[in-house]
Formats: structure tokens, C-alpha cells, sequence
């Protein structure tokens, strides 16, 4: 049976939508064990936005504007939690 040419396209278009997250899901993987960013029980957690902003973020997404990335995960969904200080883990 051949494949319909319609499922092609719908699958590039979702991988086009879902680019940033998988470039966030790439980031998340590579800077494992780093201490600027981490995934932890569901939160996206910066230990240092301005570290973040300046060596992660250029390196995954083509740019140090906190604000866009912040905009982004607005987007997909995600919604600042709160901030806190980093006393204990």
C-alpha cells in the first residue's frame, strides 16, 4: 500500500512547531549535571538566568535574550513558578 502524500507534510509541519521544544529537550540532555539549568520534577529550573542567558542559551538557541526564551516557554505552555534562593537542594 503506498503512503498518503499528506502524511509526509503533516509530519514536517509538526516537527517545524516543535522545534524549540526539541531544542529544549537537546539542551536539557547536554547540560545534565551542569549548574545553570536543570529539569527537576517537572520544573525547568535556572540556577543563574544571566549565566543562562549568556553561555547556554546562544549555544542551543541563537540567542542571549533571556527574554525571548522566556516568551517561548510561554508559549509551550510553561508559567514562571517563583524564584527563590539556591540554600540547600
Amino acid at each position: 500500500s503506498s503512503s498518503s502524500p499528506s502524511s509526509g507534510s503533516a509530519f514536517q509541519t509538526s516537527a517545524r512547531l516543535n522545534k524549540f521544544v526539541k531544542r529544549l529537550h537537546d539542551m536539557l540532555q547536554a547540560e545534565r549535571g551542569a549548574s545553570t539549568v536543570e529539569w527537576r520534577k517537572g520544573l525547568l529550573v535556572l540556577h543563574s538566568t544571566s549565566d543562562f542567558a549568556e553561555n547556554t542559551l546562544p549555544k542551543y538557541f541563537n540567542t542571549k535574550n533571556f527574554k525571548t526564551f522566556r516568551r517561548q516557554l510561554n508559549y509551550y505552555g510553561f508559567t514562571h513558578v517563583r524564584s527563590f534562593s539556591a540554600t540547600g537542594s
